[in-house]
């Protein structure tokens, strides 16, 4: 999947660039990769340091203005990507971090809901505007690099809600409806464990929720709601944290 995707949004010839980073797989993804001679894209690996530390060694390889976080199970809509390299270059207000814009579905519906503004940011589209589904953001890289490498740093897993609610204390986006590729879930992949996936990285999690109370106390959304749910989801991780550190002891 990973080299399809590749190989799909570099038969665009937009000024684009992939960055990849191949962490452990001995499935020949790899070597697949590397047989791709395009000078636009940047192949690296290691060895299993998780989805955290592929996504900070891919985006520290990236020399573009913008950056999106492309996952194995997006498929890229390339003859849209012309349009949105056309809102980007209209991305230059200092307020304003990047864009946001859909999913499909593979029958070519919408996937979640629609946006309700066009300027927002990411704490008041999903709190108080309840936006549904996944989207793509896609974010300047000054502005991503620092984040990524903050809360990425020695983390296996860290959810990429946590750097969109993180710029949101700071940062807003323009919402643009055009659908940039379709999204699949691999069956028996993350999303069907992801409870077990969030106990098991307590400490991003528990950043997640703190960073969604602050997005309340500072104004950028008004959800009493979820502002209370982080409070004790905070609590609930925290316990998982001292369970590890209590362990580790033994």
């Amino acid at each position: 999947m990973a080299t399809a995707l590749v190989r799909d949004i570099l038969a665009s010839d937009q000024p684009i660039e992939v960055c990849i980073h191949v962490d452990g797989s001995t499935d020949g993804t790899l070597e697949e990769l590397l047989s791709i001679k395009d000078s636009r894209l940047t192949v690296t690996s290691g060895m299993n340091s998780g989805s955290a530390g592929s996504r900070r060694a891919a985006v520290a390889r990236a020399k573009g203005k913008f950056i999106a976080i492309y996952d194995d199970d997006d498929q890229i809509i390339v003859q849209n990507i012309p349009t949105i390299i056309n809102h980007l270059m209209g991305c230059t207000d200092n307020g304003l971090c990047g864009i946001v814009v859909h999913y499909q579905e593979p029958d070519g519906r919408l996937h979640g809901s629609q946006f309700v503004r066009k300027r927002t940011n990411f704490l008041q589209m999903r709190f108080d505007d309840h936006v549904q589904g996944d989207k793509r953001e896609i974010i300047r890289s000054d502005i991503l690099k620092s984040v990524v490498d903050k809360y990425y740093r020695g983390a296996r897993r860290v959810p990429t809600s946590l750097l969109w609610y993180r710029l949101a204390l700071n940062y807003d986006v323009m919402c643009v409806d055009e659908a940039i590729g379709v999204k699949c879930y691999f069956p028996g992949g993350l999303t069907s464990v992801i409870s077990n996936v969030k106990r098991g990285s307590p400490r991003p999690m528990l950043k997640h929720k703190i960073t969604i109370v602050r997005g309340f106390l500072f104004g950028r959304h008004r959800s009493v709601a979820a502002a209370a749910r982080s409070l004790l989801s905070s609590a609930y991780y925290s316990v998982f944290i001292l369970r590890q550190a209590l362990t580790g002891r033994q």
